[in-house]
């Protein structure tokens, strides 16, 4: 498993960078982590965007999803080439119904429902989800491949079930530790 800092800032990006983000690869899958502004430039550093197998949102604040629409793009033009492999998932909770509808643009992206109960199958890794403590309904991800997992906490304050969401061999990836010791970096778990 692989993950990347594409981002590390919250709220607005500073110059030439971008919000708070990650690449996670494995097996050939590579999976960006929250969308927000200034990703869909600062991945293209470590990947070509048709090369992007999934994207999973953490929540709907800007800072996590103001990119999508650019990806929307992007994989219209992809498809117009005949170089995007179509629809392209974008996984979310779907508690926002206003917001989780915008995900899907046109055939060319579709917004795939996640449920904080429910764990996932996204490419090679088992997703599992904890509602995190957020003005916003927020979840935390943990991906789960090969006896190892990574732990993304997306905005929250801390809360006591964490250590049983991250339980096994784990990466621990809160948002600002991340941003702390990761930044514009990449680190094989």
């Amino acid at each position: 498993m692989k993950i990347t800092t594409i981002g590390i800032w919250g709220g607005y990006p500073n110059k030439n960078e971008a919000t708070s983000s990650f690449l996670i690869e494995q097996d050939g899958f590579r999976c960006l982590v929250d969308c927000g502004s200034g990703v869909l430039a600062a991945v293209q550093n470590y990947t070509e965007l048709k090369d992007l197998n999934a994207v999973v949102i953490s929540h709907y604040h800007p800072d996590h999803v103001a990119d999508i629409g650019v990806l929307q793009h992007a994989a219209m033009v992809g498809m117009q080439l005949k170089e995007w492999r179509t629809p392209f998932p974008i996984y979310a909770h779907d508690r926002d119904k206003a917001m989780f509808d915008s995900l899907s643009y046109k055939g060319v992206t579709e917004g795939v429902a996640l449920q904080a109960d429910q764990p996932i199958e996204i490419g090679p890794w088992q997703v599992s989800f904890c509602e995190t403590i957020h003005p916003v309904y927020c979840l935390a991800l943990k991906f789960t491949a090969g006896g190892k997992s990574v732990v993304f906490t997306a905005d929250t304050e801390w809360k006591r079930n964490w250590w049983r969401f991250r339980k096994a061999p784990i990466s621990w990836c809160p948002k600002r530790t991340c941003m702390k010791n990761m930044s514009a970096s990449s680190k094989d778990t």
